[in-house]
């Protein structure tokens, strides 16, 4: 009877044995899946930050800023009067940074009605701090200006300035076309 008691006993503690085995590879192979997943999840994690906090601050800009805009160049008004224009002699002009697509220009601070134009302009970003921006805007008799421009901005994406080119035609006198350069010199807001 011991002799059968025992192999039984035997065969009963190899079943079990073996069960345990198989909880036991079970539970690794379960350990090594949510290993695996955690893995990937934490991959995913990671490059989902860095997107979102490292590249994309790079396309948001701030809007609503306004810009003291100072202007040097050349105007011509025919017979050979050309007059050069600066710092000191230029006409006062602020500029606000609408959104992306739009920058309202005022000849005063106050941007009171009628002494604006809107012009519609495309930007691109060229790194993390600058963009490239063009402009243009149609007037009445055909007059026109333009601007191609660098945005200079903060890793916040706040406008701390611009600078670049212009070309106006009768926008300040009727016959009169200038060139020149433009940059931002102080911001009101």
């Amino acid at each position: 009877m011991k002799a059968g008691n025992d192999e039984d006993n035997s065969m009963e503690s190899k079943k079990i044995e073996m069960e345990q085995k198989k909880d036991i590879a079970l539970v690794v192979h379960d350990n090594k899946k949510s290993v695996f997943y955690n893995a990937k999840m934490k991959i995913i994690l990671i490059t989902l930050s860095i997107f979102f906090f490292i590249i994309m601050p790079r396309h948001v800009f701030a809007f609503g800023e306004v810009f003291v805009v100072e202007t040097n160049g050349t105007e011509y008004c025919g017979d050979f009067k050309n007059i050069m224009f600066g710092p000191r002699n230029n006409v006062n002009l602020w500029m606000n940074l609408l959104s992306e697509t739009q920058i309202i220009f005022s000849f005063t601070p106050t941007f009171e009605p009628g002494t604006t134009f809107d012009m519609t302009v495309s930007t691109y970003l060229t790194s993390k701090t600058n963009a490239a921006l063009v402009g243009r805007v149609s007037l009445e008799n055909s007059s026109y200006a333009t601007i191609q421009a660098m945005v200079f901005f903060d890793k916040f994406g706040t406008v701390k300035g611009m600078k670049g080119t212009l070309i106006q035609n009768g926008v300040l006198h009727p016959s009169c076309f200038s060139s020149g350069t433009f940059w931002t010199k102080n911001r009101i807001q």
